[in-house]
């Protein structure tokens, strides 16, 4: 199909039904197409590899031959000398003049044709140049490395960007002789659907000499997306991918991740169907995730599945993508190992992060003022009153001094002392565990035993909202700590979760 397309073109807000006939076109509006398909043509080369790009170039140069060689100065102006500038830019070719000659200059020359007013008012829904100065300033900036739009000198990033995302489409080419009905004059046509962003960066860092798709999506700032929400997008750049199998592309053969994404999207096997041996352009294509990330403009992996899914089509390993796809339960100890010795390790939190965090809190057993954080330094402490008493004897036993007659209340008011005195600091950002107290009362038990049903009503019936390591904590929770923590460390543990099993 790619050899069939006629003209690419920003996808219109207005009716389908156009006619693109240049040649109908006043010769200023007409070279104003010419001159866009050009740059459509090199914007789908390097971004969706298709041989589209050709097809465009050929049928347009038809038009070329037709076009006047010149237009009267005096009824024109200075538009007349741009004529003829845009007729020798075309001829030299837009991506030849400005790779061989004086870059700026030609992107100057760029911005004053398709700057000019139309030459004149068309009621036939002719098509007329769509290209527009965000996509030309994106588009020198990207391959180029060229800035020279004169609203944007000095500036480092384009606040107001747009992601030009290409998709075919099958439209009907308006003929004013011939009723609507029995036109049969179809034509494939390649629409540019713009996506916005927010922001663009214009500057130029390590400029290659190979522009490609993810070196254009990493100047944008999509900061509102996830980096799955990128797989529909970069499905729309796969054009060709029928024929991969067949015959060679050019400037890179072989699959390439937006191939992947778009058999992912159409739950279609055209790259596996074909033999996939390695998908071109996943190391550049994982490097911009990350460096974008870090930058915080895009945001982590939120459909681990799809992610993963994403992976196992580009030939990654069983243990890595079940990482990606298992519930969090099932995942195993090389499975773990082999996510954090990946290059996605810098891209993905841990999923086991929480649960691993909670586990060295159970595992440390003193606190930042070297107090036994399982009560050990309580008893302790309990233990020092009696210790200062008048000829206290330090190995009687505790029970003796519960049977005591000799001033009960003075003793309780002792041990109270005691315990807040040697109080250990308590940091918000860890939890400190306090062992069960054996002198609990009824309604103790009574709120554990409630705590201990809502659980399992939440392990059974988990929320829609549930975080899996919140689940994987309660669980922990239950069958080992519930019983085995004072009443305020269960409470404090109950606010660190996301999930309300109880008003405290």
């Amino acid at each position: 199909m790619a050899y069939m397309v006629s003209y690419a073109r920003i996808c219109p807000d207005n009716s389908k039904y156009v006619q693109f006939n240049p040649l109908n076109l006043h010769p200023i509006d007409g070279l104003k197409v010419l001159l866009e398909q050009q740059i459509f043509a090199d914007y789908l080369l390097y971004t969706s590899r298709t041989v589209a790009a050709d097809s465009i170039l050929q049928k347009n140069r038809e038009f070329f031959n037709c076009l006047p060689s010149r237009i009267n100065e005096g009824d024109y102006g200075p538009a007349a000398n741009l004529y003829a500038e845009g007729l020798e830019l075309y001829n030299r070719g837009v991506v030849e003049s400005i790779t061989n000659g004086v870059g700026p200059a030609v992107a100057r020359t760029l911005y004053n044709i398709f700057s000019l007013d139309s030459g004149a008012k068309y009621i036939n829904g002719e098509y007329v140049s769509s290209i527009n100065s965000t996509f030309l300033t994106e588009y020198l900036a990207w391959r180029f490395g060229i800035v020279v739009d004169p609203n944007k000198q000095g500036d480092t990033e384009l606040h107001y960007s747009e992601l030009y995302v290409p998709r075919t489409e099958l439209v009907l080419n308006r003929d004013p002789a011939k009723n609507r009905h029995d036109n049969d004059n179809w034509l494939t046509v390649i629409n540019l659907e713009p996506h916005k962003c927010d922001g663009f960066k214009l500057v130029t860092i390590n400029q290659d000499s190979y522009p490609t798709l993810f070196g254009l999506i990493g100047r944008l700032n999509l900061n509102s997306l996830h980096v799955d929400d990128l797989i529909p997008i970069l499905a729309g750049f796969s054009l060709d991918h029928v024929r991969y199998g067949m015959t060679d592309l050019p400037n890179n053969a072989g699959f390439g991740v937006e191939d992947v994404c778009f058999d992912l999207v159409t739950e279609r096997c055209y790259s596996n169907s074909a033999g996939l041996s390695y998908v071109s352009g996943l190391t550049e294509f994982i490097n911009m995730l990350k460096k974008m990330y870090v930058e915080q403009r895009i945001q982590g992996v939120e459909d681990l599945a799809l992610f993963g899914e994403l992976l196992a089509r580009c030939g990654e390993t069983a243990d890595l993508v079940n990482y990606f796809t298992k519930p969090i339960a099932e995942i195993t100890a090389s499975e773990a190992l082999s996510f954090r010795k990946s290059v996605y390790a810098d891209l993905v939190a841990d999923r086991f992060y929480s649960g691993m965090e909670a586990v060295d809190d159970i595992g440390s057993t003193t606190d930042d003022n070297g107090q036994d954080a399982s009560g050990a330094g309580d008893t302790q402490s309990d233990t020092q009153p009696a210790d200062q008493n008048e000829g206290a004897d330090k190995t009687e036993a505790p029970a003796e001094d519960a049977n005591a007659t000799d001033q009960p209340g003075e003793d309780k008011e002792e041990m109270k002392k005691g315990k807040e005195l040697h109080r250990p600091t308590i940091d918000p950002e860890k939890m400190l565990l306090e062992m069960a107290s054996t002198s609990e009362t009824l309604s103790d038990y009574i709120f554990r035993e409630t705590v201990s049903k809502r659980i399992d009503n939440v392990l059974k019936n988990p929320p829609e909202n549930a975080r899996p390591n919140d689940l994987m904590m309660l669980k922990r929770w239950r069958s080992s700590w519930l019983w085995l923590t004072s009443i305020s460390c269960l409470r404090d543990f109950l606010t660190r979760l996301s999930l309300r099993l109880s008003n405290p």
